[in-house]
């Protein structure tokens, strides 16, 4: 098994989960893509931004969260300034809970 990333055509950033003979063909693979961000209120820009941020810093389960410490503040930190954003603090806090309640099933 392996994972493989690419950009859909609305500009996300995802990654599914192939077999090691298969094409790399996104329609083959089981999603292994970050928690959903869509309840996060947010401009369609920045939420997108937000998400391909945090696939290219690779956090896709809270144990990536919590090995690479910093690495969401970093993210909604680069986006709200992008974006103007202004309460990061809540932001961060909102992102780092979707982490921690993202179920496996």
């Amino acid at each position: 098994m392996r994972y493989y990333a690419f950009e859909d055509d609305a500009g996300w950033r995802r990654r599914v989960i192939l077999r090691d003979d298969d094409p790399d063909d996104p329609g083959l693979g089981i999603p292994a893509d970050l928690p959903d961000l869509s309840s996060l209120v947010l401009p369609e820009a920045a939420l997108r931004e937000l998400h391909n941020t945090l696939s290219k810093r690779k956090l896709f389960w809270w144990g990536d969260v919590v090995a690479q410490r910093g690495a969401i503040s970093g993210s909604v930190a680069l986006v709200a300034r992008k974006h103007s954003l202004t309460d990061t603090a809540g932001l961060r806090r909102a992102v780092a809970m979707l982490y921690r309640n993202r179920r496996i099933v």
